[in-house]
């Protein structure tokens, strides 16, 4: 039960989204995202420690501001990723993504190699699944399933 309790409100926002001109589906995607901050305030209190262990010189107002940033970006990407299967072209991808040392891929396809891409868990790196094919590389990814069976 609880799976369909976050299923439904999944598709009903992913076909809204879809509907939406991109910079409306984004605008809604940050206030989304800036809403997450007050209901997951375990979240903000982790994110909090975090960048207090990690930059101490940073003052409280701007570890709040980063975070607030932080969760806007990520309703964002949540938009984004809602919406990847509209981007159906080379020009589509290049429009809204910048692949870095894509020549290093090339480089090692042109020696018969193949290569391993390693990514840290920043920004919308989940959008490399959807368009590392689309540049003409066969591609797979390890990773763990969502804990919704639905949603996966």
């Amino acid at each position: 039960m609880r799976y369909w309790l976050e299923y439904i409100p999944f598709i009903i926002t992913a076909t809204i989204v879809k509907a939406l001109p991109r910079s409306t589906a984004f605008t809604l995607g940050g206030w989304l995202g800036s809403l997450g901050r007050f209901v997951q305030p375990r979240r903000v209190r982790i994110a909090t420690d975090n960048l207090q262990h990690a930059y101490p010189e940073m003052s409280a107002e701007e570890i709040s501001l980063t975070i607030k940033k932080m969760f806007s970006h990520l309703g964002k990407s949540f938009i984004d990723m809602l919406r990847l299967d509209q981007y159906n072209s080379q020009q589509d991808l290049e429009k809204y993504y910048q692949v870095a040392g894509q020549e290093n891929i090339n480089k090692a396809l042109e020696l018969n190699r193949g290569c391993i891409i390693l990514t840290g868990h920043v920004g919308f790196w989940e959008a490399g699944n959807f368009f590392i094919p689309k540049l003409g590389f066969r591609f797979g990814v390890v990773a763990k399933p969502i804990h919704n069976p639905l949603v996966d």
